[in-house]
């Protein structure tokens, strides 16, 4: 549209220099387009504020509402989460289980269809939980595309490569890959001096620590939609934590 307007003005001013004596019509049509674009530029100016100002408005939200968090608030959250899955096709539901300062939802796997793993960030799910609120009962447009945002290739989503939150999501996935390895999570989590992720567990007594290293960078570089690569990740972790723990399944 900003094309558009900058057009119009340009016929305007050429309008006006070709002719030395334009009709009447002529210099009222000039005036409306050159006041009419002016008008458009003023109002996508003033748009465009109040978008930035509500965008910084619903961060701070996001961020008071993330330490009052709940496990109920979550309750409100799934819903969303179902049915941005059943909108790609993913019908059977999924498995959302809590680790450290987010979740990650196993998805049920569906014939055809790639398996899918999503790890969401406590902020991630604030601001879905603040979309649910203001769509309720409804399903939220505006969490669908968050969630688009997040986990599609294309349109405004963020490569994998680019996102500032990879730390926070690997680790996610790391603890979850020791529930699905051993049937159980990490009593706590620590990051070595090679930056692997150090989990630690007690069974009978014993107390164990499996090394996760960072992933590859090619992983997160390949041209699939996120949820495929992070249940690739997890695959790995599998396996290294069951070659590390023998009585852990890869």
């Amino acid at each position: 549209m900003e094309y558009v307007s900058l057009l119009f003005t340009l016929l305007g001013g050429l309008a006006g220099a070709i002719w030395d004596k334009p009709p009447r019509w002529v210099k009222y049509g000039i005036i409306f387009i050159i006041l009419a674009s002016s008008g458009f530029s003023g109002y996508k100016i003033w748009k465009d504020d109040q978008d930035k100002q509500a965008k910084q408005l619903f961060d701070t939200e996001v961020e008071r509402r993330t330490i009052a968090l709940s496990i109920s608030d979550l309750n409100v959250v799934h819903p969303q989460i179902l049915g941005w899955l059943q909108s790609k096709g993913y019908s059977a539901g999924t498995d959302c289980r809590t680790w450290g300062d987010g979740v990650l939802c196993d998805v049920q796997e569906v014939q055809g269809r790639d398996k899918w793993d999503l790890p969401l960030r406590r902020t991630d799910l604030t601001a879905l939980y603040l979309y649910a609120l203001k769509s309720k009962p409804l399903l939220s447009p505006e969490a669908f595309k968050y969630l688009d945002d997040l986990f599609t290739r294309g349109g405004n989503a963020v490569p994998l490569m680019q996102r500032n939150d990879l730390w926070d999501i690997t680790a996610i996935v790391a603890a979850n890959s020791l529930y699905e390895s051993c049937g159980f999570g990490p009593n706590a989590m620590r990051v070595s001096d090679k930056l692997e992720y150090l989990l630690d567990y007690q069974r009978d007594a014993v107390f164990h620590t499996i090394a996760l290293a960072q992933p590859d960078p090619s992983l997160w570089a390949m041209d699939e939609d996120p949820p495929k690569i992070f249940h690739r990740l997890i695959t790995q972790y599998r396996q290294t934590i069951a070659a590390q723990d023998n009585r852990c399944k890869s």
